[in-house]
């Protein structure tokens, strides 16, 4: 025996395990503490940091309520969050008043605490509460489980769990995996601390209790662990069924082991509800509806895939499905856990299973000295054998794994939870190994004494050495490791998700380093780890969009950062992520052989569309360059030009009479290339203001390569038409169909989305140059001319559109805001149209002109449907304050072709009856047939009527014959005219003569009738309201002053 095994021996059995305590203390502790701040996982920020401060805030001020956030629950991550905000309340020296009764000095400093983005500074502190659980985890896995299955199997699971790299990754971040991995494993350990422990006995004079106090720790633990994340719920279902199975296994009756099984359970409940309760906040005055909120999460989420999708066995998957989490626990365990497992087989090859007895031997040593006083009343199991143990602890992996594959959203650190069993079985499997070699190979001088601590001390040092050698190497990166075994990190992302913000920091360090890094703007993948470390600008999105949805913001950035969990899911779109990678990255993040993140130059888009704007099955909009004509930068090499290159892409507007560049970036979503895109200017009422000449279509890769999603750009040339009033306008954007000469499609661009600003020229053009179909040179007055018009065309129909086109030259600085007044002139009564409005309908008022200014005016002069057909002359001139200004200029003569209007009532109807009928129309009169009425026949009635005014609707007429009980038995309705004499094209005046026949019915009664007439709108139905000569209302219809008298055949 070596003399520090010597020394060793000689310590006391309460020293060593004092010692070897503060050792797989230390070894969980190193690794974790250092490098604390380096980069963030993705829920830190905004999840569990930003639901600290919350929590903290709830606390100190009373509102308990709001201690609940997440049905996760988290409240454990949220405790740990809180204390590292105390931590840093403290640190700057408690700032604020000190305030404690109402504790607004803390709350004011929560409210000033940066979140999104988070500081790394505070990082540290945020996440040592993570690091304090592992460190008391890994103690007490040796602590507790050297009686459960003996010191040396305890100590490597201890070491084991202390450097295990996914354990040791997620225990060092401020989240709740870890938290509920540790709790459910050491609840699972003091249980079955608790079964091999004497129980206590408490007797009344009603009935007798046998308890173990380990059953209350294993409650707290539990209770622990729910307050951590909810599947952990399943931990006291496998404890019940284990327990009772040991039981009744056991020397107990019957109704014995049911009663204790029962005793046991509700203490462990009763411990378990008692911590849930008292650290959560929230329960204290709304326990019902927290509870009910957790259950019902869980419920939902368990079935629910992750909205973003999953990536599996090389291809993007929204659920991967059953085998997921083996593939996870295969890449995720080390070579030294397989080579523990495999170990396992010793025993069986060469009959020689170990004994745990150790743990056996040291509790009646340490109950002769007191500890656990003599019971008559035995533990459930005296003792596990080496077998049962790993039955327990690989039905619960079993168990929990097949639980957490049942759910649609899967995350590989769901799985966690299975680590510190599965590491217990490995440590099983070395002792094993510690027992084969102590028995055959330790040396015959050591036979005696010491041989057993030799292999074990062996066994043990090198299980440390190995798992430091597989873990270390990825400090503090500890995510990025995955089994070498199972080909490491490189097969682990051509198989499974990978990546949780790990290696934005990198990427960011990386930009920091390059020109004028402050001003850059970026887009990153988990932009919450990303724009922590960057010193300029992240974009995390543009209104509503997203990079996960939308290449928009990717391209409004001078560059790009694209992570590896987001190219394997395909995020936003096969297509969109072609575009970005058709081009070199400028750097990549490489950490222990995993390519993370990517950084790609973009194009600095200056005009993102915020809103959707698709046509479906064609292509979507994302945005658009205005770009000087001749001065596009070279967007689709891949060079990795400066930003600076965009400078001739930034002008803040468009100039009247100038033609401009305007790239217009899609994605594309199935579009022919055969059916181009065309642009136009235009303003709210969709008049065009300028022509856009396409130049063609661009994308970093052949058309026959592209997929859905792919994102090209077609630029055009808009030239303004000169003389264009500044001020707002709008893109329009279009799908032509050249083969049929249809348009596919307009594109719903917003007026948000499509607006932009013409400003006037710096130097007004010459007059000369303005293209005019009719020049005219015309003064209106000594401010105005006019210079021109565009072609009138010859002949027009009441109803049409007459579309003017008018170029305005100021002579001088208008002092008025002009009117203008288009009049339409004919020789016959009835023939005069007029229409009063402003230049550009008062967009532009003329007091805005500036001298030698020349203004584009477009006019619609729609001729009112009573117009008479007939010649006309066309002419304008100017108003100032409603009184004529100026000249008179003749514009053109045309011919309407419209019907005659009758102004003149020649013959007076047979019977007058005045009546009115809205606003506008005025019943004259009415003529009868003079034949008897006999059923069968046609009843002929002709209306006249006078328009007072123009009707501006259509109306029907209803004529109806009413019996003595006022019931139609007759009835005719049409528009006037029998629908030829419509109400909209009645000119004011204008007289109509207006027929109707009813048809009697065969079988109609003979007697007395009564006639009324009415109007309705056709659309509604609803009637117009009907006045009497004396103008009396009441009514919607006219009962005609005539008694018609029906005879018999």
């Amino acid at each position: 025996m070596t003399p520090i095994l010597e020394k060793w021996q000689n310590l006391s059995s309460r020293t060593r395990d004092l010692l070897l305590t503060l050792l797989a203390a230390l070894l969980a502790f190193l690794p974790r503490i250092f490098g604390l701040s380096v980069f963030l996982t993705a829920d830190e920020p905004k999840s569990w940091f930003g639901r600290s401060i919350q929590f903290l805030d709830a606390l100190a001020t009373g509102n308990f309520a709001n201690t609940f956030d997440s049905p996760a629950p988290g409240v454990t991550t949220m405790w740990a969050g809180a204390i590292g905000l105390l931590l840093d309340y403290a640190r700057q020296g408690f700032p604020g008043p000190l305030r404690l009764r109402s504790g607004q000095a803390l709350t004011e400093y929560l409210a000033a605490v940066p979140f999104d983005p988070l500081y790394p500074t505070i990082l540290p502190l945020i996440r040592l509460g993570g690091v304090a659980v592992a460190v008391i985890a890994v103690a007490l896995t040796y602590w507790w489980g050297k009686d459960v299955f003996g010191r040396p199997a305890a100590f490597i699971a201890a070491t084991l769990l202390a450097l295990d790299p996914f354990t040791l990754a997620l225990s060092r971040i401020l989240g709740h995996d870890a938290m509920v991995s540790l709790f459910m494993w050491l609840s699972l350990l003091a249980f079955l601390k608790a079964a091999q422990s004497p129980k206590h006995t408490v007797k009344t004079p009603f009935f007798t209790i046998h308890y173990s106090l380990f059953t209350v720790v294993s409650g707290v633990f539990g209770g622990l662990a729910f307050l951590s994340k909810y599947p952990s719920l399943s931990l006291g279902a496998f404890i019940a069924v284990t327990m009772l199975i040991l039981y009744l296994r056991s020397d107990r009756s019957f109704g014995e082991a049911l009663k204790d099984w029962f005793v046991d359970m509700l203490l462990w409940s009763l411990a378990a509800g008692a911590i849930f309760t008292l650290l959560f906040p929230a329960m204290w005055v709304q326990p019902l509806q927290t509870a009910q909120a957790i259950l019902s999460d869980a419920f939902r989420a368990s079935g629910s895939p992750h909205q973003k999708g999953s990536f599996f066995l090389g291809s993007p998957a929204p659920d991967p499905g059953a085998i997921f989490y083996l593939l996870v626990t295969m890449f995720k365990t080390t070579p030294v856990l397989w080579l523990g497992w495999s170990l396992l087989a010793i025993g069986p090859v060469f009959n020689d299973t170990p004994e745990l007895n150790e743990g056996e031997r040291g509790r009646r040593r340490e109950g002769e000295k007191g500890e656990f006083p003599p019971s008559p009343h035995p533990p459930i199991s005296p003792s596990f054998t080496y077998w049962q143990l790993i039955i327990i602890f690989a039905a619960f992996a079993i168990f929990y794994g097949i639980l957490v594959s049942v759910g649609g959203k899967k995350q590989d650190r769901y799985i966690l939870p299975i680590f510190p069993a599965l590491i217990g079985i490995a440590s099983l499997g070395y002792l094993q190994l510690v027992n084969f070699v102590a028995r055959n190979f330790r040396p015959s001088s050591h036979r005696k004494k010491g041989g057993r601590g030799v292999a074990t001390a062996g066994v043990i040092a090198a299980v440390i050495a190995m798992q430091v050698f597989f873990t270390l190497p990825h400090h503090p990166y500890y995510f990025s490791y995955y089994n070498s075994l199972m080909g490491g990190g490189k097969m682990a992302s051509k198989l499974m998700i990978v990546g949780w913000g790990e290696g934005m920091d990198k990427a960011a360090r990386w930009l920091n380093t390059q020109p004028d890094a402050q001003n850059l703007d970026v887009v990153a993948w988990y932009s919450t780890t990303f724009e922590p470390f960057f010193d300029g600008h992240a974009i995390y999105k543009i209104g509503e969009e997203k990079i996960s949805r939308t290449p928009k913001p990717g391209l409004a950035a001078d560059y790009v950062v694209l992570y590896v969990n987001q190219i394997q899911r395909q995020l936003p779109s096969a297509g969109a992520l072609q575009h970005l990678q058709a081009v070199s990255p400028v750097y990549t993040v490489t950490i222990n052989d995993i390519d993370y993140a990517w950084i790609y130059p973009s194009i600095k888009m200056q005009r993102v569309i915020l809103n959707e704007t698709r046509l479906v099955g064609q292509a979507e909009l994302l945005g658009y360059n205005i770009c000087e004509a001749g001065g596009q930068g070279d967007k689709e090499t891949g060079s990795n030009r400066p930003p600076a290159h965009l400078l001739t892409c930034s002008p803040a507007f468009l100039i009247a009479g100038e033609t401009n560049i305007i790239e217009l970036y899609w994605e594309w979503r199935g579009k022919s290339p055969d059916e181009p895109i065309r642009l136009s200017l235009v303003d709210e009422t969709g008049e065009v203001w300028g022509e856009g000449k396409a130049l063609g279509t661009q994308a970093r890769l052949p058309f026959d390569e592209w997929q859905e999603g792919m994102v090209a750009h077609d630029d055009f040339a808009l030239t303004v038409f000169p003389g264009a009033p500044p001020g707002d306008y709008y893109l329009k954007v279009w799908i032509d169909r050249p083969a049929t000469g249809e348009i596919v499609g307009v594109f719903p661009l917003t007026n948000d989305d499509a607006r932009v600003q013409v400003a006037r020229p710096e130097t007004f053009p010459a007059a000369a140059s303005i293209p005019l179909d009719h020049r005219a040179d015309a003064p209106l007055n000594n401010e105005i001319q006019l210079l021109g018009y565009n072609n009138i065309p010859g002949a027009l129909k009441p109803g049409d559109t007459l579309p003017l086109i008018l170029y305005w030259q100021a002579t001088q600085s208008p002092a008025s805001d002009y009117r203008l007044q288009f009049t339409l002139m004919g020789d016959e009564t009835g023939q005069f149209a007029q229409w009063e409005t402003q230049p550009n309908r008062g967009r532009y008022p003329t007091a805005q002109w500036q001298n030698d200014e020349i203004v584009r005016d477009a006019q619609q002069l729609t001729m009112p449907r009573w117009l008479p057909g007939g010649n006309y002359d066309l002419t304008v001139n100017l108003l100032d304050k409603q009184e004529p200004s100026g000249k008179t200029i003749h514009l053109s003569s045309l011919r309407i072709d419209g019907r005659a209007h009758n102004f003149a009532l020649e013959t007076p109807p047979a019977t007058l009856q005045s009546a009115q009928f809205g606003d506008a129309i005025e019943l004259l009169g009415f003529d009868l047939s003079d034949k008897p009425l006999t059923p069968g026949d046609a009843l002929d009635l002709s209306l006249v009527w006078k328009a007072i005014l123009p009707p501006v609707e259509n109306y029907v007429v209803f004529a109806q014959l009413l019996d003595s009980n006022n019931q139609v038995v007759a009835q005719h309705d049409s528009q006037p005219g029998n629908n030829t004499l419509i109400t909209s094209a009645w000119a004011q005046n204008e007289y109509v003569t207006d027929p109707h026949a009813l048809l009697l019915p065969d079988a109609l009664s003979a007697g007395n009738y009564q006639l009324i007439v009415g109007m309705y709108r056709p659309e509604t139905g609803e009637r117009l309201p009907a006045f009497d000569a004396n103008r009396q209302s009441g009514r919607d219809y006219i009962a005609l002053n005539v008694t018609l008298t029906v005879n018999s055949e």
